[in-house]
């Protein structure tokens, strides 16, 4: 099968089918055609429209960033001395229709190379001088909000579960699990808000049965009671708290409890309550739209070397900085655009996709057998966008090893 090429005129998707069918203007020779067919009014219809016209948008970027990081590697292979003849320039036999094989192979072996050339010939006292300015990426807002204007509102109904006074909240008698908003009658195991009767393993404001870490001028309890506390206790209470309990109250809570409750006096009261809400179905879709569209500027690269070389090596090196001068300001932007722009877009659109085959039926054939090409076309798209976002940083690193970016 031979690969997406997305710099012509027309951007061809590929087919699902071995055997592919024509129908209508959707389909010509097993390949989906970039003009995306009119499908009518309906809500459905218009969400087929923009899938198809995103995924036109995700293969033409993935194709446009294959295409011109692949042919940065191959030129930057060739300042560095690589034969274009070379066999490790090309994918391994087997892989050679893999979604990005053969840029993933070329700027594979530009990484080893310039690995290599700095390893042999840059002494650790010297380095290459990398300066670059960050590449920028603008997207066009006004085109993803005509895109989801285009795309028609849903109004969707929803239930709701709404409780008054609220979810595991009212009065309660028995053990309350949560905050005890009264007095607990037994352990109250956390802070008392009043009255701690018992152990207080904190700062006990009160009297202290006991020894008392801290007295104030009138002798009360301002520290750690190590006996009964009969006060305000601010850590645990190990007893009865006449007033809110913060934790778990294992006796009586007379009051409001909001957490568990053995027994509810007052159970929550809950009601179903169906809600109208707007919902706009193809945000997700415009945006992604918007970023495989977006324009990049590639940074600006000085590349400097400054250093009392050997004739050999200096010309060595003298290569590496030809290639980084021509090349390297591309691979920087492709690994800006792929990183920052297009691939967590492109990955979560195609995972959006998947559910577009049963719009697509409700539309007719012709709907359907475009989403399923099209769904095999934004897989390879996808794949292609992964491959480059995964060799540019790692050439872009091996750049950097010589002295920084």
């Amino acid at each position: 099968m031979p690969r997406t090429n997305a710099t012509g005129p027309k951007l061809l998707f590929l087919s699902l089918f071995a055997a592919p069918v024509a129908v209508g203007s959707c389909i010509v020779d097993g390949v989906l055609c970039e003009t995306v067919p009119d499908f009518g009014t309906s809500a459905a219809a218009k969400k087929v429209e923009i899938f198809l016209e995103t995924s036109n948008a995700l293969v033409r970027a993935a194709g446009d960033i294959d295409q011109e990081l692949g042919a940065a590697c191959l030129a930057m292979a060739g300042d560095l001395g690589i034969p274009t003849s070379s066999p490790s320039l090309r994918p391994p036999p087997g892989r050679e229709e893999d979604a990005g094989a053969a840029t993933e192979a070329a700027c594979t072996r530009v990484k080893t190379e310039i690995d290599t050339l700095i390893q042999q010939n840059l002494p650790r006292s010297a380095h290459v001088s990398i300066v670059a300015t960050p590449a920028v990426c603008s997207v066009d807002a006004m085109a993803t909000l005509r895109c989801v204007q285009d795309c028609e509102t849903v109004i969707v109904t929803e239930t709701e579960i709404r409780c008054k006074p609220g979810a595991l909240y009212g009065s309660c008698m028995v053990t309350c699990m949560g905050e005890c908003g009264g007095r607990c009658t037994a352990g109250c195991s956390g802070r008392c808000a009043a009255t701690c009767s018992g152990t207080c393993s904190g700062t006990c404001s009160g009297a202290c049965n006991g020894t008392c870490s801290a007295r104030n001028a009138a002798g009360e309890c301002v520290g750690t009671c190590s006996g009964t506390c009969t006060g305000v206790c601010d850590a645990q209470c190990e007893g009865s708290c006449t007033g809110s309990c913060y934790g778990r109250c294992t006796g009586t809570c007379q009051g409001e409890c909001h957490g568990e409750c053995m027994t509810w006096v007052m159970p929550p009261q809950c009601k179903e309550v169906e809600v109208m809400r707007q919902r706009t179905d193809c945000t997700t879709t415009c945006n992604a739209k918007a970023s495989m569209e977006a324009r990049c500027t590639p940074p600006q690269v000085a590349v400097e070397l400054r250093h009392d070389l050997t004739p050999e090596k200096k010309q060595n090196l003298d290569r590496l900085v030809t290639a980084l001068r021509n090349h390297l300001p591309t691979i920087l932007k492709i690994a800006y655009r792929t990183g920052t722009v297009v691939q967590s877009a492109a990955e979560g659109y195609y995972a959006s996709l998947q559910g577009a085959t049963t719009t697509a039926k409700e539309v007719g054939l012709q709907a359907g057998t475009c989403v399923a090409g099209a769904l095999t076309a934004t897989a390879r798209a996808v794949g292609q966008i992964q491959v480059a976002a995964s060799v540019s940083v790692s050439v872009s690193v091996s750049a950097s090893a010589s002295g920084g970016i």
